[in-house]
């Protein structure tokens, strides 16, 4: 293989891996924005059955939205 064969197998190497890189990035935003409006909206529905939603604890907001989801459950505890 020649200098300049090798050297545009190693440029197509490079932007193949930036181009992942690149990908990898915007999935990543895509993600942690769905989970930040997901997120904003379950605070805002347990806000309409709990007072105070946005000043529990994690574990706190997460028994109250496991109650919201599964009523029946808690009728049998």
């Amino acid at each position: 293989m020649d200098d300049k064969t090798y050297e545009k197998a190693l440029q197509e190497k490079h932007r193949t891996a930036l181009q992942r890189n690149r990908d990898k990035v915007m999935e990543r935003k895509r993600r942690t924005r769905r989970l930040i409006i997901r997120g904003a909206i379950s605070e805002t529905a347990l806000s309409k059955i709990v007072d105070n939603a946005d000043q529990l604890t994690d574990e706190e907001f997460k028994v109250a939205l496991e109650a919201a989801l599964n009523p029946k459950s808690n009728e049998c505890s």
